[in-house]
């Protein structure tokens, strides 16, 4: 089926991306994931990615400051960032020469990186978040058995690695937020049956669920958990090309299509803003585009942020600051640049934040 082989040319897109990180003109293959690899927070915007090395833009009320942390040949596929209430950055990202799943953070003052998992290939996929309490939530892919794995660790303590999801080639797309009372929720793809699943862990013990089973439901999934700590989950339907969204706010799932006009919602990320309203970036790919859609009204409204050409708006990530703004990190794949769009006082500003420097576009 068309919808089969497109789920596999995405990723051959992510490894040749990985592969041609270093040499040349680089790609920002970490932006590949689409959970937070952009954070929003008072009035600073953070951005963590990969290209040759692991980095970290910083952006205050003007200029954006650029650290490396990790350096390494392919390190940085997969990247994820949390901005914790004091400011300290938390990344998770995957080792892809030895597929390792790897944790960086400045919470001690300093950047330290460790390797949180080295059991097979793992840490593909990542996703990070950290609770109220400051204890680190990670969920990842384990590709060797096709299971959803999940790492924890509280301050001072050991890693965590659990099975979330044993059954069999499932994990990939992972997305995790933590609710009120500390607890994880993770939304992922099942390869094997076409379907989007989701995973919590309450009370100590892992629940799972198919939240859509209708036929290649699942990709690029993205969660949030409301302020009632109810779920709510952004992904691209591969069989009928559609951005849809999940919630369970009633108690049990309620799917909706947010738009259905051409080849939408391929690598969509989705934030929530203090209100609990939805805010969601994906890629047009009949069209060309990077488009935005939020719940913010009544009903769905969508728009376009950058009429781009062939996969010049992929791997996007998507914030909502306190102020009710909402930034976009998306990448360029044909000038191989990455860009960042803003929304302010009902426009789109855009920039260029690397390769060559920044410029408003």
């Amino acid at each position: 089926m068309r919808w089969h082989k497109i789920i596999v040319v995405a990723a051959v897109i992510s490894i040749a991306a990985s592969l041609d990180a270093v040499g040349g003109s680089p790609w920002f293959f970490s932006v590949w994931n689409p959970n937070r690899a952009i954070s929003a927070k008072d009035k600073e915007v953070y951005l963590a990615y990969g290209r040759e090395n692991l980095y970290l833009l910083k952006r205050g009320i003007s200029s954006w400051t650029h650290e490396s942390i990790d350096e390494g040949e392919n390190i940085g596929p997969f990247t994820s960032l949390f901005v914790d209430h004091k400011g300290a950055s938390h990344i998770s990202y995957h080792d892809y020469p030895r597929h390792h799943l790897k944790y960086a953070t400045n919470n001690g003052g300093r950047w330290a990186t460790e390797v949180v998992d080295s059991n097979g290939e793992v840490g593909e996929g990542t996703s990070i978040s950290v609770d109220r309490e400051g204890a680190v939530h990670i969920g990842y892919f384990d590709r060797r058995n096709g299971a959803l794995k999940y790492a924890y660790r509280q301050s001072g303590e050991k890693w965590l690695i659990e099975t979330a999801d044993p059954s069999g080639w499932v994990g990939s797309y992972a997305s995790i937020a933590v609710d009120g009372k500390n607890s994880p929720h993770i939304s992922y793809f099942d390869y094997k049956n076409f379907v989007l699943k989701y995973a919590s862990k309450i009370s100590g013990k892992w629940t799972v669920e198919t939240v859509d089973s209708s036929e290649g439901a699942g990709g690029f999934t993205s969660i949030g958990i409301d302020a009632s700590d109810r779920a709510h989950i952004a992904y691209f339907d591969w069989k009928n090309e559609d951005l849809k969204y999940a919630s369970n706010i009633s108690g049990s799932w309620v799917i909706e299509t947010v738009d259905s006009e051409g080849e939408v919602g391929w690598f969509s990320s989705m934030a929530l803003d203090k209100n609990g309203k939805t805010h969601i970036s994906y890629f047009d790919k009949a069209r060309q585009t990077l488009k935005y859609a939020t719940n913010a009204e009544p009903g769905w409204v969508t728009e376009d942020v950058d009429p781009t050409s062939p996969w010049g708006a992929i791997y996007t990530s998507i914030a909502a600051d306190n102020e009710g703004k909402v930034h976009i990190a998306y990448f360029d794949g044909d000038k191989k640049q990455l860009k960042y769009a803003a929304r302010k006082s009902g426009t789109w500003v855009k920039e260029i934040i690397d390769t060559s420097g920044m410029e408003k576009i």
